[in-house]
């Protein structure tokens, strides 16, 4: 800046996106993510929880499904939307927003599955 330096701190972003700072960090290793369990289900049925279904295997690599199906399946909200189906959308808008914007991989096109801990709970 012109007139000087301008740091931003972690307090700046949780004043200004609202997001808690206090707590676990956001990490974890990869290497038995298929392993991932909550309550007894593995990932993939995980999802289907959170999301009512899950991708065609042609959006799936792996552990990560395509951009393109999160962006076509949940682009526009129902007008006639229950409750829980705003919950749905909230989650995978914030799924998009963690592998997208957030942590982006290097090809920005992949949504990791490893982000569904943190949509669990929409608290």
């Amino acid at each position: 800046m012109p007139f000087g330096e301008c740091t931003v701190t972690l307090q700046d972003v949780a004043y200004q996106l609202g997001l808690p700072i206090d707590g676990e960090a956001v990490s974890g290793c990869l290497t038995d993510f298929k392993n991932l369990m909550e309550n007894g289900r593995p990932a993939w049925e995980w999802f289907r929880e959170l999301f009512g279904e899950i991708s065609p295997p042609n959006k799936v690599k792996q552990m990560m499904v395509h951009f393109t199906w999160f962006h076509e399946r949940f682009r526009v909200l129902p007008t006639d939307a229950s409750e829980e189906t705003v919950h749905i959308y909230a989650r995978a808008y914030i799924m998009m927003l963690l592998s997208s914007q957030l942590f982006a991989d290097k090809n920005a096109n992949r949504v990791h599955l490893r982000w569904l801990p943190y949509l669990a709970s929409m608290d």
